[in-house]
């Protein structure tokens, strides 16, 4: 274990007092499991480009529950962060107090890709029980990282007494500080006694409690938002966008290589977006990405100089911002109208500019091209993404249209759910135990395939085969998974395609001459979706989809069904969704053609929490419906 992680010199540790431990009930939420007597976050950006956090919590629990959810502590550390000096201890009800000693901590890999590994370290509080007070003390070091810019909870999963923020900054900045989801503003204070110590305190705070399919945290969440800043309130939107004019239009002027390469790239190519697609694959698919692949030392000037166009296709070699500056070069070459579009992050929050008045929050960037009337929009940068498409999260978000002038305002509209496809095809055999075995194909295609290369990309061969296996042994009941082959990850331009072998012992249930299953199989064993009968957030679908299933059961030769009753269908009047399968048995043999059609979101992703019943019952509809049951019955 990395010595720094065990914190060296004995902690400070503040007394636990007769109170805290005599405390049987729990003072913000009743009913609570287990509640923090305070929870301290001290933010330290004195030493430039070496951040630091340091966490304190103390935490009473109350029942067998909270003791089970807090019986382990886990933290991980990561490329960005270090994790220095940890520490616990516990204290008993009777008032006897241990503390985590370094043979306690125990280290291992949480994660490993081909660039680099995430380690967790974890301990087990000795003798937890309800009664007891554990606290937990660590920093992380975010080498490289600053302050500025960054947002912070001041809610926790568990509801607290008092939650505190230290804040101290480099060389006595001024500190500008916006909070989000909050009935007041709340800011930073002077500390008393120190005046290098600023503080943000706040009293019987409830928990946040997350919810399946919710918006992004920060827009349900509370949070503040940290910046060294001058401009507050007075942000100017037309002043950061022209921070960008001068510079992308000089980075993607097209000179002679660049005028010269277009040409031999589209060729006789009259169609404009068949062009632009024919640029993308280019400088996709023929010139290296240094980000996304550092096997070898990145040619021409430095990172810190910047390439030209021109040196990146001379190179065939550049970094993820040269490739889209190369892209927009190329149209530019072709005299097509190109913007730089910078947009929020759907994944993180609902970006608006009227409420979110940083240049944080559009950091994401790629090219937009005018082909007539519309704007199509193209981000070579990240290799999993084909032409044409970008990432979801900066779908149905604010985001901005640079050019060398002005910018204006837009938000990218979803496709369609049929643009985002997952087809499975199964041909499976049942045999007279009940047990099914089989072979499998799953093919993604739109978002479900950016979704699924974006996670395998830097895992090693056995990580992504792992990841593979758990999205399906996952699942309540006994699913093996076996013989994985996946395909296309590279290739965008193509289905991301699954293959494997799958066992579900006891597939069928048997009742003396009778066999009941399930014929839909790749919906055995999933939970429902909503299972609570109330909501607090708004729901949240990523985008549109439509899954298309065809599957083949072989079952034991003397068996019969009536499938009277079938297809079994689910449409929604809204025209949200619908759900179709059908089940028609093979003349010729002991066989069932399975088809299945599931569509959702044609017409929205975000649902309000007062759509929460019907949109439950409708979820509640379709698992219905996909758990129906098969029966055979022996002639």
């Amino acid at each position: 274990m990395n010595t720094a992680v065990f914190a060296a010199d004995p902690p400070d540790w503040k007394p636990v007092t007769k109170a805290e431990l005599e405390m049987t009930t729990p003072q913000v939420e009743p009913g609570a499991d287990a509640e923090a007597i305070f929870w301290e976050v001290t933010l330290d950006d004195t030493n430039p480009g070496n951040f630091k956090t340091t966490r304190y919590a103390r935490i009473k629990l109350f029942t067998e529950r909270g003791v089970e959810q807090h019986a382990t502590f886990r933290v991980t550390d990561s490329w960005l962060r270090d994790i220095e000096d940890l520490a616990g201890r516990i204290t008993l009800p009777d008032g006897t107090s241990r503390e985590i000693s370094k043979d306690d901590i125990f280290e291992q890999v949480a994660s490993r890709t081909t660039r680099s590994r995430v380690k967790s370290y974890s301990f087990a509080f000795p003798g937890i029980r309800p009664g007891a007070v554990i606290e937990v003390r660590y920093t992380e070091d975010g080498v490289g990282s600053t302050l500025d810019g960054r947002d912070f909870p001041i809610q926790l999963p568990i509801p607290a007494q008092r939650l505190t923020i230290f804040l101290k900054t480099r060389g006595g900045r001024s500190v500008f500080t916006r909070s989000y989801n909050t009935e007041t503003k709340l800011e930073f204070r002077q500390y008393q006694g120190d005046e290098d110590l600023l503080v943000l305190d706040r009293r019987n705070v409830p928990a946040f409690r997350e919810e399946p399919f919710m918006p992004p945290t920060d827009e349900v969440r509370q949070w503040v938002f940290i910046e060294y800043s001058k401009d507050g309130e007075d942000f100017d939107w037309s002043a950061y966008a022209g921070r960008f004019t001068a510079g992308f239009d000089r980075r993607t002027t097209p000179r002679g290589k660049v005028k010269r390469t277009a040409r031999e790239i589209v060729g006789s190519e009259t169609d404009d977006l068949k062009k632009l697609e024919k640029l993308y694959n280019f400088v996709q698919k023929e010139i290296r990405n240094h980000d996304f692949d550092d096997s070898e030392e990145l040619p021409g000037r430095s990172s810190y100089r910047g390439r030209t166009p021109d040196d990146v296709i001379g190179y065939k070699a550049g970094l993820a911002p040269e490739i889209n500056y190369t892209f927009a070069a190329l149209a530019r070459a072709l005299d097509f109208e190109v913007r730089m579009a910078r947009t929020g992050d759907r994944s993180k929050l609902f970006f608006h500019p009227e409420f979110h008045k940083s240049s944080e929050f559009v950091r994401d960037w790629f090219i937009a091209v005018k082909v007539g009337e519309d704007w199509h929009y193209f981000d070579p940068a990240v290799p999993y993404l084909p032409a044409g498409i970008v990432h979801w999260k900066n779908l149905n978000v604010n985001g901005m249209l640079i050019d060398k002038k002005t910018y204006i305002w837009t938000s990218i509209q979803f496709p369609p759910a049929n643009r985002t496809k997952v087809s499975r095809k199964g041909s499976f055999r049942i045999d007279e135990k009940g047990d099914l075995r089989g072979t499998v194909r799953l093919e993604f295609t739109g978002q479900a395939a950016i979704d699924r290369r974006e996670a395998l990309w830097w895992k090693t061969f056995e990580g992504r085969i792992a990841t593979v296996e758990a999205s399906f042994e996952a699942r309540t009941g006994t699913v093996e998974v076996s013989n994985v082959k996946i395909e296309n990850i590279k290739d965008n331009t193509l289905p991301l395609v699954y293959e494997f072998d799958l066992a579900i012992p006891r597939f069928a249930q048997q009742a003396g001459s009778r066999m009941f299953f399930q014929p839909s199989v790749f919906e055995y064993g999933i939970a429902p979706v909503f299972t609570s009968a109330e909501r607090r957030h708004a729901i949240h679908f990523r985008y549109p989809w439509t899954e298309e299933d065809e599957i083949e059961i072989e079952y034991p030769e003397g068996y019969s069904t009536d499938l009277s009753d079938w297809p079994a269908e689910v449409e929604d009047r809204s025209g949200v969704s619908g759900l179709n399968i059908s089940v028609i048995p093979d003349k010729a043999a002991p066989k069932l053609e399975v088809s299945r059609r599931f569509r959702f979101g044609d017409r929205s992703i975000i649902f309000s929490a007062d759509a929460y019943p019907q949109l439950k019952k409708l979820f509640d509809t379709f698992s219905l419906t996909d758990g129906k049951m098969v029966l055979l019955e022996k002639r």
